[in-house]
């Protein structure tokens, strides 16, 4: 393609070859500064598909060279580039046979391509066309000019095809017969309805938008200025050679009406955008090099939080918080130049004090000079999602986490079965040894008594901590004596502690009198115990010290130890549940990990809080508070006066022992050996129910609760219809929360949970069978 630019400033015609060089493949330019240099081109022969011409030239106008271009009737598409968008001029120069124009404003230069294209297919187009008929419908009275104008259009342009009508109620008829005229031609004098009345009619009844020429004579301006105002396209004064300026009147007349139409498109077009951009959920913005906002659309105003028309004037700086995120307005100048775009997030801070995250693409806008002049810029809120991002992150590496701890947890939970398990079974097997001491034998039993100890804390500590998390524990408040527990605990942790090379101290504040609360006892045995024992473990030498000391309406406990202590970034960690198993060190020997979790949980559980201060190396101190309850007592725990196991007699008494273990079995009938009159063993509930039916001589009843056929409870419920008097005590492995209540519901009458110990037993069977007797 070969295309003429006529342009005096250096930079918009280097600009515009550039781009489109860039854009329309096999191109060549040539530039003329002047209307001589264009004219010189042309002279020398060169045959060019398209001419681009300013206006404005040092040495003319470009009309002169669109002038040139068309005398010599050369087959090139001319677009007038001017920097007014005054209609009059537009006009002037598609009179003079320009193709097209367009106005110099910002980014007309990446418009010139498209333009191009449809002006030189528009012209080539209208070379075929003008053979082609236009339809006039010419209104005159007068015969002769009838006839004068038809025959000078056959021999100058018999493209123009006259279809001449005397009066304007003939030409009425012919318009509503629907036939189509490109132009209406009418002189100013008609017979009957005049002029004025036949626009009038056209243009308000008919609204037809058919381009209207007015013939008129010498002086008649009022009565153009009339015909304008009622929708008269063009006029023209009769003269001599009026015919000879007739065609090119009716072209550019009809041109006329198509640049309107495009002009009416182009607004419609506007118009479409504006509403999509103002109906547009995204924020769409404008903004100068200042990074001033100088256009926003109301999505862009609700993202800043910022009132209708207000955010116009503000700068975006003053709002963006994520200094260390790209800039997407730092632009290398052939970005800038290429008009490229760039997207990138960045963190704002809204008028609502909202931190919201959004996605920015902006897109430079140059002028002709290539210089930025601001950015076009769409905002997408995606706080939501981002939010979201983070949340799933946050929740795999706590998924990964907890499943890392639940592994170690295992491992450690194997390790503290397997060792208690392996003393157990190791030296039962030695005890069946026959060659014994009894020194022997007595080691031996302890050690196989504390593994089991060991094992059953195991046990405990996975049981507590699952009844914690499933909410199945309750407090049961009763009268404390502080001291009295402290001294007991005292009495059961020296040994332990002094076997260490521990010295273990308590520090009671108050006398016995001062100090009784009402809490949970059992509980603030287990949250004394825990801590004291864990002191004992992490502590190889040195001292413990346990005690109280009121603060306010608060006793606080603390346990100080001079052990290890805890690294300074674990201490947030020792309350977690399988953390122990997570922490690496030699000393971490024995336990679940789960101690120092419970026992924050029944603190809380109690109403107070508890606190942990660690040096490592030098050792720990754990404070806990609980409230100094002054309320009077509720549901305070039973009391079973301890009696020697010797003193237990109950040989007048029938024992039934319904359990379907044979080992649990044997071991009750061992324990209760010589303490009842008879003892019968029976496997399961059926069994259980149909001897009671035939053997009312059975006083008391170890029901357990799990067998087969029929349930322990299940069993209660059957006996129970005839057998109200029976001692029923329920023996049960079950230790979740209403599981006691459960087995009173069937009908028990108290219940003990395994492993049985002798000593309970045989003071729960005292209790119900001394209560009886008395009431007999």
């Amino acid at each position: 393609m070969y295309i003429l630019l006529l342009e005096d400033n250096s930079t918009d015609a280097d600009l515009t070859k550039r781009e489109l060089i860039s854009t329309i493949p096999n191109c060549t330019i040539d530039i003329a500064p002047t209307i001589k240099i264009g004219k010189e081109f042309i002279q020398k022969g060169n045959l060019y598909d398209i001419a681009l011409l300013d206006m404005q030239l040092p040495d003319g106008i470009g009309l002169d060279l669109l002038t040139e271009i068309r005398q010599q009737e050369l087959k090139t598409a001319i677009i007038m580039l001017t920097g007014s968008g005054n209609e009059e001029v537009a006009a002037t120069a598609l009179k003079m046979g320009a193709n097209d124009y367009i106005v110099k404003k910002q980014d007309y230069i990446s418009q010139l391509p498209s333009i191009i294209e449809f002006a030189i297919s528009n012209f080539n187009q209208n070379l075929i066309e003008k053979t082609k008929t236009i339809n006039v419908l010419y209104v005159e009275h007068n015969i002769h000019d009838i006839d004068l104008t038809k025959r000078h259009m056959h021999q100058y342009a018999p493209n123009l095809l006259i279809n001449a009508v005397s009066t304007a109620e003939e030409a009425l008829d012919k318009l509503n017969a629907n036939k189509k005229f490109d132009v209406i031609l009418m002189d100013y004098r008609l017979i009957g309805t005049n002029s004025m009345e036949l626009i009038k009619i056209i243009r308000q009844k008919l609204k037809l938008i058919t381009p209207i020429i007015l013939v008129t004579g010498q002086g008649n301006e009022e009565l153009v200025v009339q015909s304008l105002k009622l929708g008269a396209s063009e006029y023209l004064t009769k003269s001599d050679s009026y015919l000879f300026r007739l065609p090119s009147l009716i072209i550019s007349t009809v041109q006329k009406i198509e640049l309107k139409k495009k002009q009416q498109a182009l607004i419609d077009s506007e118009e479409k955008y504006r509403t999509l951009i103002e109906n547009q959920g995204e924020g769409i913005c404008i903004i100068d090099t200042n990074n001033i906002f100088v256009f926003t659309n109301p999505s862009a105003e609700k993202i800043f939080n910022v009132d209708s028309g207000k955010l116009i004037g503000q700068n975006l700086n003053s709002f963006i918080i994520s200094k260390n995120n790209k800039s997407p307005f730092n632009n290398s100048a052939i970005d800038q130049l290429l008009c490229k775009k760039t997207t990138c997030e960045i963190e704002i801070k809204n008028n609502a004090n909202q931190i919201l995250t959004l996605l920015v693409t902006t897109t430079l806008q140059v002028n002709k000079s290539g210089e930025s002049t601001g950015y076009f810029c769409i905002f997408r809120d995606i706080t939501l999602r981002k939010n979201a991002e983070k949340e799933l992150i946050i929740a795999k590496e706590r998924a990964e986490e907890s499943d890392r701890l639940k592994s170690a947890f295992l491992a450690n939970m194997s390790h503290e079965i397997r060792t208690p398990m392996n003393g157990i079974l190791g030296f039962i097997d030695l005890l069946n040894e026959s060659n014994l001491d009894k020194e022997q034998i007595d080691s031996y039993s302890k050690i196989i008594n504390k593994s089991g100890n060991r094992l059953l804390n195991t046990i405990n500590n996975i049981i507590d901590i699952s009844k914690i998390e499933s909410g199945q524990i309750s407090t049961t408040l009763s009268k404390t004596y502080l001291n009295t527990e402290l001294d007991e605990l005292f009495s059961f942790h020296f040994p332990d502690a002094k076997s260490n090379g521990i010295t273990l101290y308590i520090n009671p504040t108050l006398l016995e009198e001062e100090i009784i609360i009402y809490t949970d006892a059992h509980k603030l045995h287990g949250i004394l115990t825990n801590l004291i024992k864990n002191a004992i473990k992490y502590t190889e030498s040195g001292s413990i010290h346990f005690g109280y000391s009121i603060k306010n309406n608060f006793i606080e406990f603390f346990v100080k130890d001079t052990g290890i202590g805890i690294p300074e970034n674990r201490i947030h960690a020792v309350f977690n549940r399988f953390e122990q198993a997570d922490i690496e060190d030699s000393k971490a020997l024995q336990g679940s990990g789960l101690g120092l979790t419970i026992t924050k949980a029944y603190v809380e559980m109690l109403g107070g809080e508890i606190f942990v201060t660690s040096k490592e190396g030098e050792g720990s101190t754990f404070t806990f508070t609980l409230p100094l309850n002054t309320i009077e007592e509720e549901n305070s725990e039973k009391t079973i006066t301890p009696q020697p196991s010797n003193e237990f007699n109950f040989t007048n008494l029938n024992l039934l022992i319904v359990d379907d273990d044979d080992i649990s079995s044997k071991l009750l009938e061992t324990i209760l050996e010589g303490c009842f009159k008879k003892i019968i063993i029976l496997n399961n509930g059926q069994d259980a129910i149909d001897y009671c039916k035939n053997h009312s001589e059975i006083d008391l009843i170890l029901m357990d609760i799990k067998m087969p056929v029929i349930s322990g409870i299940d069993a209660t419920r059957e006996i129970r219809k005839f057998n109200k008097d029976v001692i029923i005590i329920a023996q049960t492995a079950y230790v979740l929360m209403g599981d006691k209540e459960k087995t009173i519901e069937a009908g028990c009458n108290d219940n003990i949970s395994k492993p049985i110990n002798k000593k309970l037993l045989l003071e729960i069977i005292n209790s119900h069978t001394t209560k009886k007797h008395t009431l007999i």
